[in-house]
């Protein structure tokens, strides 16, 4: 790697640090990433790939904690970020395996006037009319399962296969003159000699005006202030073969390892 310089220095080569510094190198501006392992080798690379509007906490949790005006913001932010997912899909011919839709199924009664009243919510308070209640049979067309009794089907979210997008924004960027230097650890970063910011790193350093911290729960040693205040969250899924006849291993009593779990790391 040697010495470089550059505007913008990014450390961490997961879907932050790839679309910063895709975006940034399209406005123009020299740019050099930095990745400790390999490009997706963190939480973007290895993550379930589901692309859905919203967040985790309900808009109602959301808007207790933050206020009306800025869940507002929240949400929004949500749905830019899958327009823009799927526009970068489009534009760089990115091959990550993307499928359109998303569905909430409900289990039980109270699960259906659940998904009811969100689904009021989404098109009276958000104007948010992609976002549709299915019936049961209607969700067979979707997911062939009697435990259903209904959904709430999103054509504007998706799933993708998310090393192989990480991937794409990496060569993305490349195409667009980003210097990507993998196998490469950050060591610390300080003030440069003549101002800006020095990145030393394993095999060399950079010399810059701006630095971008893209490596979330990764970043300790780095940033030790920023890290502390990161809680790094593993998440698992087990899965089975295709199974061929459930009601075989629902009888013999013998049900194949099938589910999901998670657990703080």
């Amino acid at each position: 790697m040697g010495e470089f310089r550059a505007d913008v220095a990014v450390v961490g080569g997961g879907i932050a640090g790839c679309s910063a510094a895709l975006h940034l190198a399209q406005r123009g501006y020299k740019v050099v990433l930095v990745e400790a392992r390999f490009v997706g080798y963190g939480a973007s690379g290895r993550g379930g790939g589901q692309l859905i509007f919203g967040l985790a906490p309900s808009q109602k949790a959301l808007t207790a904690q933050v206020g009306r005006e800025d869940a507002r913001r929240l949400f929004d932010l949500s749905i830019e970020a899958l327009d823009a997912t799927r526009a970068l899909i489009d534009t760089h011919a990115i091959a990550c395996d993307y499928a359109a839709n998303h569905v909430h199924v409900a289990t039980k009664p109270r699960h259906v006037r659940e998904l009811t009243e969100w689904a009021d919510e989404l098109h009276g308070e958000y104007g948010y009319e992609s976002a549709r209640l299915l019936n049961r049979d209607e969700l067979q067309g979707h997911v062939r399962s009697e435990l259903y009794l209904g959904g709430l089907l999103d054509s504007r979210s998706g799933h993708l296969h998310p090393l192989k997008y990480t991937q794409g924004l990496a060569r993305a960027a490349e195409l667009e003159g980003v210097r990507i230097f993998e196998n490469t650890q950050v060591l610390r970063y300080d003030s440069g000699s003549t101002g800006g910011v020095a990145v030393h790193s394993s095999h060399g350093v950079v010399h810059c005006e701006h630095l971008i911290l893209c490596g979330n729960a990764y970043l300790d040693g780095v940033a030790p202030r920023l890290a502390r205040r990161i809680l790094g969250v593993g998440t698992y899924i087990v899965a089975t073969e295709p199974l061929t006849s459930i009601g075989s291993w629902i009888t013999s009593g013998s049900p194949p390892i099938i589910g999901c779990c998670s657990a703080a790391a």
